[in-house]
């Protein structure tokens, strides 16, 4: 199964900057779940012995083994986000008819979906029931406190620093069976239990150490208990958030939003579909790539990991497998974009600063993006904004159904 869709190739990496840049983000688990983030090791050779840095190719200069690996994304733009070396124009043939065609039940939302939605939203404020009198068994889901010691000393990351996590006994993965040495006990307890880290641990510290983790077992999770949905709910818990105040505007607003994101991807979708590509410019396959493996190593930094590390956690021995994996992916992608830079070319499409901000603030609400501009470069945020645009000028032109 691909762990990544062929649209994050295009996207997904200008809209991460935010989370991959906050080094602060916890990627990983607590020592206790085993899954810690290893140590780089690095075995220097004598002298003369260094081993030969090959790149992949002569167009994609990455080592495989290297910690991480640099790109300019917009390299090979032009200032308004067209691909320079060449015309996608004539490498795609576009539907005769730009006149979309948007069908009642796509833009305008069924309730089902409506109601689907608020319930996810509301299940972030859901409370477990708090089961207090009898012991934890297998298979309970139970809410815990710990800190965990080494030699008597706290060590990073073996604490819940008094917030609670809640786990699953049998089911959460924590080593030497942390979880099944609770079973018994009740909730309102506090008990020590040894763990013992194993020898190839991923922290070096704590890697065949015998420990000790002081253990609070908070409350058994029973049934969810979800919030009655109503305007004083709505204004306290929601508003903040979303703006609004009532349960009517909480319904109207994501109506608005689903049928918004239906018609967007029901005109993208005929746009993909009802377009041909008779064949892929080599230069726009080297380019994507080059930033596959810039996203991944972007990725891996945001994880505090290297980007090694980072294949080896996705079941690639090197980023040749991975790029030999993708292939498919990566054509798929490079056929997207040239579709996308046609559309944008036959409709005249030019990304203005108004362009920019409209785009900004719709996808992360606010019109700065001067983050992303130093990160990538101002003409690779035109061409990520293209494809929104087209969409917009063919939703323009569109002929919306009645019901």
């Amino acid at each position: 199964m691909k762990r990544f869709l062929t649209l994050l190739l295009s996207l997904a990496l200008a809209l991460s900057l935010t989370a991959c840049s906050d080094s602060s983000t916890d990627t990983g688990t607590t020592a206790a779940a085993g899954t810690g983030d290893a140590e780089e090791t690095t075995t220097s050779a004598p002298i003369g012995t260094q081993p030969e840095r090959v790149p992949i190719s002569e167009d994609i200069p990455y080592v495989d083994g290297d910690a991480y690996y640099e790109f300019d994304c917009s390299k090979d733009l032009d200032p308004n986000g067209f691909y320079a070396a060449f015309d996608a124009t004539e490498y795609v043939t576009l539907p005769e008819n730009l006149t979309v065609t948007v069908p009642y039940n796509v833009h305008t939302a069924a309730q089902a979906d409506v109601d689907a939605e608020i319930e996810d939203i509301i299940d972030f404020y859901a409370t477990d029931e708090q089961i207090m009198d009898r012991a934890v068994a297998d298979g309970d889901t139970i809410n815990i406190d710990y800190v965990g010691t080494l030699n008597g000393e706290a060590f990073q990351g073996g604490s819940t620093n008094g917030y609670g996590t809640t786990v699953t006994v049998g089911v959460t993965n924590y080593v030497d069976d942390f979880l099944k040495k609770l079973v018994g006990h009740k909730p309102g307890e506090t008990f020590d239990i040894d763990i013992h880290f194993p020898e190839d641990y991923g922290n070096a510290e704590l890697a065949g150490k015998d420990t000790v983790f002081n253990v609070t077992i908070n409350y058994i999770a029973g049934d969810k208990i979800m919030p009655e949905l109503t305007d004083a709910f709505v204004a306290e818990k929601l508003a903040p958030n979303y703006g609004w105040t009532t349960v009517e505007e909480m319904r109207t607003s994501i109506s608005e939003d689903l049928a918004k994101q239906a018609i967007h991807d029901h005109i993208y979708s005929y746009l993909l579909d009802n377009s041909t590509v008779s064949s892929v410019p080599d230069g726009l396959t080297v380019y994507m790539k080059n930033y596959f493996i810039y996203y991944h190593s972007y990725l891996a930094k945001g994880n505090e990991v290297t980007l090694p590390q980072l294949l080896s956690n996705f079941g690639f021995a090197t980023m040749s497998d991975m790029l030999a994996d993708y292939e498919q992916d990566i054509a798929s992608a490079c056929k997207e974009e040239l579709i996308v830079q046609a559309a944008a070319k036959k409709l005249n499409v030019s990304i203005t600063e108004q362009d920019l901000q409209d785009y900004f603030m719709e996808e992360l609400g606010r019109t700065d993006y001067s983050a992303y501009e130093t990160s990538f470069g101002l003409p690779y945020v035109k061409k990520m904004v293209l494809s929104w645009k087209v969409v917009n000028l063919l939703k323009e032109q569109a002929t919306f159904l009645p019901q």
